[in-house]
């Protein structure tokens, strides 16, 4: 029991009364499988392995059940490269547990949530499936307005106690908001906030279930209300691998993750984007070591967990379809996370306007915008494009389905030497990164034209890219399980 408290502190994951009081002993994981996490780690279940959920043992992973849970962990012994090693302990984290209170958008309580193309739909469930009233699990990270993104969903028959998780705003001695929700409280309600409830508080509630609650009800049933401690920090100097949503930009290129101080310096490396990517809420991995006495991580990696993307084009009135934009031949979508700095979204376009769009795709060919710039006066002939080559039909090449003809095009390889088009479309694959600078947009055809076109990197290795910084020692995380590496267990969570 002792060796169960102890690897529990570490990682730092905090407990609820509940859980305390029903702490039980030890049920050790069967061994023979183990999880894959964020894509490119592969890390073994063993006989020692300590599994929870919220905080409570439970038996064994269920097979179909792990993927798309976001979870704190531990490692023992490493890989040099961080890929692989055995799970000392895993804790799988669900952000909400209670209504479905809206299915477009997306509502858990009243707090906006947003699903996409990675988003997991456990108990072979599809989006089509969900209706509003479903009690429903859901794991995900939460940025710093309390929206969430979503990573896994499970339908459940019923709840017999509600979970919400997000930051205290407008709080009073009796009420405060979490996003749209708002929450009814009793100071005996406070658990492990001492004097520290106050807004911008990251804060995990617990609730009696309410029969027929409704978008804009209050939650009046409030049993208990911690503060928690996003952090990973085991009291020791460790290597940490640290999923989250940046909260804020600091000084240099530094930033906030998940309520932890990232310091980024000239030997921090950038995977799938690069510094001008690091912005308010956008999810990120980051790589690094752990000064225990400060909970600062100096960055060795920073690793954009999306594919990103960079567009900067002319758009006219009515290419506007909110929550979309119609350019180039490609929806993006606006989400209630989308930055909008300028107030594009605010105050709409009275004229056509050159726009940049950052944010970020899948392989289906979903484009969300993370940010949306003014970039001045409409220019046909200046337009850029930044992303990864989805598809190949020389002399043409889509960029996350963006049609770009090089017929007139000027090419620059990896190493920033000139090539010809030859040697071009003989080193680029499906995946490869390329940007294009100055090209011609025609928006009749919506194909863009010329310009200068580098190739960044020929094709994504995702493995080769991961820190070669790792001693085999232990490390601690935060991450999400993308996939099983063997199925073998078939008990439930719950």
């Amino acid at each position: 029991m002792m060796k169960i408290l102890l690897l529990t502190l570490f990682l730092l994951a905090p407990f609820s009364i509940e859980a305390a009081e029903n702490q039980i002993d030890s049920i050790l994981a069967q061994g023979g499988t183990g999880l894959k996490i964020n894509d490119i780690r592969s890390f073994d279940i063993d006989e020692n392995t300590i599994l929870l959920q919220d905080g409570l043992i439970i038996p064994v992973i269920d097979a179909q059940g792990g993927t798309g849970y976001k979870l704190r962990y531990s490692v023992a012994n490493t890989s040099p490269n961080l890929l692989s090693g055995t799970l000392e302990e895993v804790d799988l984290i669900n952000i909400y547990k209670g209504p479905l209170l809206s299915v477009s958008p997306l509502k858990v309580f009243n707090i906006n949530g947003l699903v996409n193309a990675n988003t997991y739909y456990a108990n072979v469930i599809s989006p089509d499936d969900l209706q509003a009233g479903d009690s429903i699990q859901v794991s995900g990270f939460v940025d710093n307005t309390s929206v969430s993104i979503i990573t896994r969903i499970e339908k459940v028959d019923s709840l017999n106690q509600w979970k919400l998780s997000g930051f205290v705003e407008n709080l009073t001695s009796t009420q405060f908001s979490i996003n749209e929700q708002i929450i009814d409280y009793l100071p005996s309600n406070i658990g492990s906030c001492n004097a520290n409830l106050a807004d911008g508080v990251f804060v995990e509630i617990l609730a009696t279930p309410t029969v027929g609650f409704q978008l804009n009800d209050t939650l009046s049933t409030v049993t208990e209300i911690n503060c928690l401690d996003r952090s990973v920090n085991p009291g020791v100097a460790a290597t940490v691998i640290v999923e989250g949503m940046i909260d804020a930009l600091l000084s240099g290129d530094d930033f906030v993750l998940a309520g932890q101080t990232v310091e980024a310096n000239q030997s921090t490396k950038y995977i799938r984007g690069g510094i001008e990517d690091v912005q308010e809420r956008v999810k990120v991995e980051v790589v690094g070591s752990l000064n225990e006495m400060t909970g600062v991580i100096v960055a060795d990696k920073v690793r954009f967990l999306e594919a990103r993307i960079n567009l900067t084009i002319p758009v006219e009135m009515v290419d506007v379809n909110l929550p979309e934009f119609q350019v180039a031949g490609v929806n993006l979508t606006v989400t209630p996370e989308t930055l909008d700095p300028d107030g594009v979204l605010t105050n709409g376009l009275s004229e056509a306007t050159q726009l940049q769009f950052r944010g970020y795709g899948f392989d289906v060919g979903e484009l969300v915008i993370t940010r949306l710039n003014i970039r001045g006066s409409v220019n046909y002939d200046d337009v850029a494009i930044e992303g990864y080559i989805t598809e190949i039909n020389p002399p043409q090449i889509e960029i996350f389905g963006v049609i770009v003809d090089t017929s007139l095009t000027d090419f620059i390889d990896e190493n920033g030497l000139v090539i010809n088009a030859v040697d071009f479309f003989n080193q680029v694959l499906i995946g490869s990164k390329v940007s294009l600078d100055v090209g011609s947009y025609d928006n009749i055809t919506e194909v863009i034209t010329g310009g200068t076109l580098t190739i960044d990197d020929l094709i994504e290795n995702l493995s080769s890219q991961s820190s070669d910084q790792g001693s085999g020692n232990a490390v601690y995380g935060v991450g999400t399980i993308t996939g099983l590496s063997d199925l073998i267990f078939s008990d439930s969570f719950e």
